[in-house]
């Protein structure tokens, strides 16, 4: 869903798309110049009914934007968080035919950090962004 989003493909391409699981592919930011993101879910709390689980969940999420240069790598951080506004996770009324409004089930994002990924040479300015949301099981 990231990825159709055209403020985040300004940032972040189009062909790849610059989000990736867990860590970089080694290298990366050393081959393809701009901004690039790693996404990984930090925990999940599962809800629980009087007798099971619940389908519903709480899953929280940490994005490392990098960037050279740490003013688009903080723009970028602000795209996500906005459209983290747009999004739910806990429907799949986005992707039906037709795309229908999905139910306002929130996003939180409960922390912005700005730092430095000092595992690459030369350390890349970043911007940490975690947040937690409402899943049904589309995540």
């Amino acid at each position: 869903m990231a990825g159709a989003d055209a403020t985040l493909q300004g940032f972040f391409g189009t062909n790849p798309f610059r989000w990736f699981y867990l860590q970089l592919p080694p290298g990366y930011i050393e081959k393809v110049p701009g901004t690039c993101a790693t996404v990984q879910r930090v925990s999940t709390q599962y809800l629980h009914a009087q007798e099971a689980i619940s389908k519903l969940s709480k899953p929280r999420f940490q994005i490392v934007v990098r960037d050279p240069l740490p003013d688009v790598a903080a723009q970028a951080a602000t795209a996500i968080i906005n459209w983290l506004c747009t999004v739910d996770f806990a429907s799949d009324a986005q992707f039906t035919s037709p795309p229908t409004t999905p139910r306002q089930f929130p996003n939180f994002v409960t922390n912005v950090r700005p730092g430095l990924d000092a595992a690459l040479k030369p350390p890349i300015p970043s911007v940490m962004v975690e947040f937690q949301s409402w899943n049904l099981g589309v995540i």
